[in-house]
């Protein structure tokens, strides 16, 4: 099946509109993430769109960096290929990665780095299935998370929860809670300074407060950062921190006292972000990363919550 990438560099300009034709695209996915990471890490961006057959298939997001006139070579590919609606079937994805692994075959010098989203079963098919075109796997431990359908309506989505995570809810919606949002950052700095201490108190893996500053620089001017905040008597409990884009939406962050745990204040602004991201249109809630080694009460939490898990089959070079 003829399939070719036509790369377009992309540092500072976003080509076509692909991320809002698509469901699930995730953050990783997206233009602003991707502006984000290769101006932190002075690297360059390429968009790529795919074509099956002469039509256009999909795109994928690619970030380089040279050195010595590209004998020194990396290259990287987060969270792809994204498939336009028509594709994404099995062969589609092989003639993809048969493509890209022509373009840009392992070899001395290059440091090849790609994190496929192929969906993956347990006992890691996707990822068998990689190695025979040629891919190694370097990290088994693929990218898991759960994603909720907004297109639903509120009392199925409520219905779809765990009864214990609704039951909190509801006590949520007793305790006389009041939630207030932010979509300009005027939240920002007050939520940077409480998650670095907090991180630092507990000892959590999370995205460093550098990387959220340069996110939210990017996101912030067409109002697609949202922060959500639950008080009690104008005291914070809990807060939240969301990115939209495309058709969906990202759980990054989020902050809880010991009083939120005791009020269940995460519980209502999950709800409530529910309700907003409809609003907005957004059509799929990924509710970040889950571990179930280090992390795993996060994941029973978010497991709670009644969304579709999904696993991804870990990173290649």
């Amino acid at each position: 099946m003829p399939c070719t990438i036509e790369w377009t560099s992309s540092q500072n300009s976003r080509p076509g509109d692909g991320e809002n034709l698509v469901r699930r695209c995730s953050l990783l996915q997206c233009y602003n993430y991707n502006k984000t990471e290769t101006n932190l890490n002075n690297q360059k961006l390429y968009f790529g769109l795919i074509e099956i057959e002469g039509q256009s298939a999909g795109f994928v997001w690619a970030k380089e960096t040279t050195f010595l006139g590209k004998i020194i070579h990396t290259f990287s590919m987060d969270h792809g290929p994204v498939w336009f609606d028509g594709f994404g079937e099995p062969a589609h994805i092989q003639a993809f990665f048969k493509e890209l692994n022509r373009l840009f075959p392992n070899r001395v010098g290059r440091n090849r780095r790609i994190m496929p989203a192929i969906e993956d079963s347990q006992d890691g098919q996707a990822r068998q299935w990689l190695e025979t075109l040629g891919y190694q796997c370097i990290n088994p431990h693929g990218h898991e998370t759960f994603w909720i359908d907004l297109t639903k309506d509120l009392s199925t989505l409520r219905s779809m929860m765990k009864s214990n995570w609704r039951n909190k809810l509801s006590q949520a919606e007793r305790a006389g809670l009041t939630l207030e949002w932010d979509e300009e950052g005027h939240f920002f700095p007050w939520l940077l300074k409480i998650y670095q201490l907090d991180k630092a108190q507990r000892g959590y893996n999370g995205p460093s407060t550098a990387v959220l500053s340069a996110l939210a620089k990017n996101f912030t001017p067409d109002g697609h950062m949202l922060i959500g905040r639950t008080l009690l008597d104008k005291r914070p409990l809990a807060a939240i921190l969301l990115f939209r884009h495309g058709l969906a939406a990202t759980y990054q962050i989020g902050w809880t006292s010991e009083d939120g745990r005791r009020h269940r204040a995460h519980h209502l602004l999950l709800w409530d972000a529910i309700q907003i991201l409809k609003e907005k249109g957004v059509y799929d809630f990924d509710l970040g990363g889950v571990n179930e080694t280090s992390a795993k009460s996060v994941k029973d939490f978010k497991a709670g919550m009644g969304g579709t898990f999904v696993r991804y089959p870990g990173i290649f070079r």
